[in-house]
């Protein structure tokens, strides 16, 4: 197969610069709930290590998730019988994200990240995954785990911004990250090993238009990123045993 000249530089290029906008929102767990519930025959439930295998369905297994459930994170799963239609993963205490060197983040006390979330293609247009969200929200009320959700949508994906939007997310950041170097082929946020040391970072934040400007809550949570950030911490071991879930909600 023949490459022209422009096609080759951009693919030895591509391991040497990456450039991605994310948009971080949050949402507290006890805004009110939609009027909705999942359709009858769907149920969620936390995830334990013997399902892992399930992600294949959703095409988003990945090694690393064992280590994430053994760090005490969480996954989420809805399903419909032997079918999984949805899921996704919330971190408390620490969470994956690309822009520190070491790949994670503190989370501020009682603030829970909720990432990865994943519609299977064949049930999108049902409002699942917004359902499903408020589902997990309710659980995290009920149990305590938190008082507020952060997650972060690419800029780009002006589809999963809307549908935030519309189930209470509020953004709060914009954060403009550039990596140069040698960078990991499987540094995506579900590898998250950490940049190698010939990496740099150029990280840019900037407070959203949102109407009537940011509030004392989302000021919060701008100076939290910015700190959080630029500071990273450890990820998870690897090849931690995971526990064994007890009495996990359905």
């Amino acid at each position: 197969m023949a490459f022209s000249p422009r096609r080759i530089v951009a693919r030895a290029a591509q391991p040497f610069y990456r450039h991605r906008v994310y948009r971080w929102s949050w949402s507290p767990v006890d805004h009110p709930p939609l009027a909705t519930s999942l359709p009858e025959g769907f149920t969620l439930s936390r995830a334990a290590a013997d399902d892992l295998p399930l992600l294949e369905q959703m095409g988003a297994h990945f090694d690393r998730a064992r280590d994430f459930l053994a760090a005490g994170h969480q996954l989420w799963l809805v399903r419909k019988g032997d079918q999984v239609v949805f899921s996704a993963w919330t971190f408390t205490g620490a969470a994956p994200t690309d822009a520190p060197r070491t790949g994670w983040m503190l989370l501020p006390e009682g603030t829970v990240n909720q990432e990865d979330s994943n519609t299977r293609a064949d049930f999108r247009g049902r409002g699942i995954a917004s359902v499903a969200s408020q589902a997990i929200h309710a659980e995290l009320l009920r149990s305590g785990t938190a008082t507020r959700l952060v997650t972060a949508i690419l800029d780009s994906n002006t589809a999963s911004r809307r549908s935030a939007a519309k189930s209470a997310w509020r953004e709060f950041a914009v954060v403009d990250v550039k990596k140069f170097g040698l960078l990991r082929s499987d540094a995506d946020w579900r590898s998250r090993r950490g940049d190698g040391a010939l990496v740099a970072t150029r990280l840019r934040f900037a407070r959203p238009d949102v109407e009537g400007g940011l509030s004392a809550a989302d000021e919060e949570l701008f100076d939290w990123i910015r700190t959080a950030m630029r500071h990273g911490v450890p990820g998870p071991v690897v090849g931690a045993e995971a526990p064994v879930l007890a009495g996990a909600a359905s």
